[in-house]
């Protein structure tokens, strides 16, 4: 387990700066904790968040508080400078009050000289004070610099969770997909009994959807055609990726449907890839950005099927999206995934232990939103099969 070192005087100097000092003068995130139910709850609907939808999550315990925190960041992160959305690292740039005393706290901890800590916690500062006007591309190297060092540092962090865990069946050290390795089968499956209702066909489903991790190779077919950033520059491969399968599944429906819903599988897994906003976003240093990736993937993959059981948003959805052009579909899912990126990599970040990344209200409640319409995608695509 890593163990944190003592906080140097410097350090919590910064530390009640970071607390002292809002985001910046033109960044202002609510502050949820001063606001009535009243008042929350009609916020809430210029997000199209209604009283049904919040009385769904309060089942799961997450507050109405924390659904507001999460979409008026994203609703806010929606409206930054292309200077912003270029920038290597720029979730550290949207960080809130709570996420740059957590930052300060883990450059403490990097394994790098005083004096180099010093200069990253002061560039942070410096950038804090600008963002978001007043950012420019002057500011990238910083970033970038206290960016690969937090994957780095990160990086143990996530490679002590899964050392202290080994003897967890529950927990697999290894790298397992998108959606943590469990949930492509559920994807499919759910879609195939929901649209056909067939179980041999839905057991096909099940046991193809993972095989694009395990078959695919290469950069462009193992990373860049399991992404797909969906504002400019738009990049990524994963909509082709879907059309090509669908396109023979289509092909075989009426001659071989079990090899129809393998080709199905495989589409499916495409399209699920850009419902995790990991798969739409940071693809520029995604090789210097894997220790948030793994941890948020790896928490999904521990509470799919007990904890939270993010299985049951699948198992239960009945709801589909009518899918007419599969590789539009998979275009459209990515825009409504990646727009939580910067909110999710901030929270992922500002923990990152399971335990801690488990007990992260915010975090649980983006999950379950990107897992339900990511079904519904999956399930659009299910039927698209069955009636072309």
């Amino acid at each position: 387990m890593i163990r944190q070192k003592k906080i140097a005087p410097f350090l919590v100097f910064t530390i009640l700066l970071a607390l002292m000092t809002p985001v910046s003068a033109d960044i202002v995130y609510l502050d949820t904790a001063k606001m009535s139910e009243q008042s929350i709850t009609k916020e809430l609907l210029k997000y199209n968040i209604t009283q049904k939808d919040i009385d769904y999550y309060a089942g799961y315990g997450i507050s109405p508080e924390v659904i507001l925190d999460v979409e008026s960041k994203v609703a806010i992160n929606k409206k930054m400078s292309q200077v912003i959305k270029d920038a290597p690292y720029r979730p550290l740039i949207l960080a809130d009050s709570d996420e740059k005393e957590a930052f300060i706290r883990h450059i403490e901890n990097f394994s790098v000289s005083e004096t180099e800590k010093k200069d990253m916690i002061n560039s942070l500062f410096d950038i804090w004070s600008r963002a978001p006007n007043k950012i420019t591309e002057n500011d990238y190297p910083a970033l970038e610099k206290i960016g690969k060092e937090m994957n780095t540092y990160f990086m143990k962090i996530y490679e002590s969770d899964i050392e202290s865990s080994k003897d967890d069946t529950t927990i697999t050290p290894k790298w397992g997909g998108t959606w943590g390795g469990k949930a492509h089968g559920f994807f499919a499956y759910y879609a195939v009994m929901l649209s056909v209702n067939n179980q041999l066909w839905g057991d096909i489903a099940w046991t193809y959807a993972l095989n694009p991790d395990i078959t695919d190779t290469g950069y462009y077919d193992r990373y860049y055609g399991h992404y797909y950033h969906p504002f400019p520059p738009i990049n990524g491969a994963a909509p082709g990726k879907c059309l090509l399968n669908i396109n023979n599944a289509v092909n075989e429906y009426d001659t071989n449907k079990n090899q129809a819903y393998v080709d199905f599988a495989l589409a499916s897994h495409y399209l699920a890839d850009v419902g995790n906003p990991m798969h739409t976003d940071g693809v520029i240093d995604q090789y210097q950005n894997q220790a948030a990736h793994y941890a948020y993937e790896q928490h999904v993959n521990v509470s799919w099927s007990s904890g939270h059981r993010y299985n049951d948003v699948v198992s239960s959805n009945t709801q589909y999206i009518v899918v007419t052009d599969p590789g539009v579909a998979t275009q459209n899912l990515a825009k409504f995934s990646n727009p939580y990126y910067d909110t999710l990599w901030n929270e992922v970040t500002k923990g990152m232990h399971q335990d801690t990344l488990y007990q992260n209200a915010n975090i649980e409640y983006m999950t379950r939103v990107l897992v339900k319409e990511t079904s519904k995608y999956v399930n659009g695509l299910a039927f698209y099969l069955k009636n072309s």
